[in-house]
């Protein structure tokens, strides 16, 4: 049921992978200060890439 949910909505697609790789960061290290700095590190990558143009 879901499945159509997301497949139906392209923004829901690209925010899935991360929000498991979030969660993952969540559950082994068993505070939020892994997934905030995982987060951190992306907007830096994403920055250093396209604002650098």
């Amino acid at each position: 049921m879901l499945q159509g949910y997301f497949l139906k909505r392209p923004a829901l697609q690209q925010v899935i992978v991360p929000s498991l790789i979030f969660g993952h960061f969540r559950d082994r290290f068993g505070t939020l200060h892994a997934p905030i700095m995982l987060h951190i590190y992306y907007n830096l990558g994403y920055f250093w890439i396209f604002a650098s143009q």
